[in-house]
């Protein structure tokens, strides 16, 4: 069994599945699929967080404050040569799910 499976098997419907690869390439759609799965309404405000005045006081505070980009997606293929033996305990079933770690 994939590890992301987990939630699906012990909480069955209750756990949407959010890939970070969708909601960069489509983040209103994924907004408006997980709002929709908690039967919440859906704000401009999701969308245009980087635009807030309020106060962060996070570490992430910085990043906050800028939209989100496609820039970083492809940043861990220069880690690819040391990832085959990641790949192989892993396995295909995990892999499957996650087809952009393919190539």
């Amino acid at each position: 069994m994939p590890a992301d499976n987990h939630w699906d098997e012990v909480l069955p419907g209750l756990a949407p599945r959010v890939q970070h690869e969708d909601v960069v390439h489509d983040s209103e759609g994924q907004v408006r699929r997980l709002l929709e799965f908690f039967e919440l309404l859906f704000e401009q405000a999701f969308l245009d967080f980087h635009k807030t005045e309020r106060n962060v006081r996070t570490p992430s505070s910085a990043r906050v404050r800028r939209p989100i980009f496609k820039g970083s997606l492809e940043q861990w293929r220069n880690y690819e040569a040391w990832l085959p033996s990641l790949k192989e305990a892993l396995g295909p079933d995990v892999l499957n799910h996650y087809p952009l770690v393919q190539s």
